[in-house]
């Protein structure tokens, strides 16, 4: 299911949509219906081009990461754990400054690996490798290492979370991914509170003009917010959140 659903997602984001419309279109020009492709081939571009601009990415993301704002770290409440999932170094450097901050005893990394092979470690013993580098206490680090999605960090959590007898935590994740984080966890059952990092809306205020013109980053921006809605519309059909 993790194989297919990484090899499905990969046609349902722009670039992906853009090549197989370009080989489509193409196609069509190919067997005599010269100018429906080439009128496609404009159309699939100005998407593509849409896609890659900095107001676009910027709508997108917003929309999901003004859900959940990121708080100052004193702003956030005091907790019984804090939870990190896998995905990044902010992450990982944001749950260390809610623990140096005192917000919770102990940390619960959540992370292991999509396609296992000899050699690879686990999301979560790689932030606690660096947690432990920067003084964290290996007594204070709880590890959950088998997970290779959001719904397995949410359900394999549980279990630690149950055995330990937590009652809240804080929930370590880009802000992009907060909603639907938070809606598993919550679907779970575990009483979480969001504490959002990395966020990428409005990161750089650009004039209009140079706001609709395409960059890389942007596309990349677009296609991270689109897999989120996209997710959480997957999530909402098989009942995670």
């Amino acid at each position: 299911m993790i194989l297919l659903d990484k090899m499905l997602s990969s046609f349902a984001y722009p670039l992906g949509l853009a090549l197989v419309g370009f080989l489509l279109s193409a196609l069509a020009v190919g067997v005599g219906a010269r100018r429906r492709g080439m009128a496609a081939m404009l159309a699939i571009a100005a998407l593509l081009w849409a896609a890659s601009t900095p107001i676009v990415a910027d709508g997108l993301s917003a929309s999901l990461e003004h859900q959940y704002p990121a708080l100052a770290i004193e702003n956030n409440p005091a907790a019984d754990v804090i939870i990190v999932l896998g995905g990044g170094p902010d992450r990982v450097y944001h749950g260390l400054r809610l623990f140096k901050a005192g917000k919770a005893p102990k940390i619960l990394l959540s992370g292991g690996t999509a396609f296992a092979s000899p050699g690879v470690v686990s999301e979560a013993d790689a932030m606690a490798e660096a947690l432990v580098s920067f003084g964290v206490d290996p007594a204070a680090i709880i590890l959950e290492t088998k997970s290779r999605n959001t719904y397995e960090n949410a359900a394999l959590s549980k279990e630690i979370w149950r055995r330990e007898r937590f009652k809240s935590g804080l929930l370590v994740t880009s802000a992009l991914h907060v909603p639907r984080a938070l809606a598993t966890f919550h679907k779970a059952g575990m009483m979480v509170k969001p504490a959002a990092t990395d966020a990428v809306s409005g990161r750089e205020p650009l004039p209009l003009f140079l706001r609709m013109l395409p960059s890389s980053a942007s596309l990349d921006v677009t296609t991270r917010a689109l897999k989120e809605w996209l997710g959480l519309y997957v999530y909402g059909m098989r009942d995670y959140v």
